[in-house]
């Protein structure tokens, strides 16, 4: 496999997200928390961020905002 392995935040695997996926009623995080649970499962960022629609920029974003500020970093600030 020459995809290279995306570093993840040090306590990633502390974090059940298909659980936070099945509680979560705010739909853009719940693409978050997708994308995360795909990181966790051995997805390579490209592999998700084709899954959720979304840019491999986004994903390694969300990556560093949960290793910066936890899950709290994932949540969108004042609608930004």
């Amino acid at each position: 496999n020459k995809m290279k392995k995306v570093r993840l935040p040090a306590n990633f695997a502390d974090y059940n997200f298909r659980e936070l996926v099945k509680q979560e009623k705010n739909a853009a995080l719940k693409i978050r928390y997708l994308a995360l649970a795909h990181i966790a499962s051995g997805r390579t960022v490209l592999e998700t961020a084709d899954l959720v629609h979304k840019s491999s920029r986004m994903i390694h974003r969300w990556l560093s905002k949960l290793e910066q500020f936890g899950l709290d970093g994932l949540k969108d600030k004042n609608g930004r």
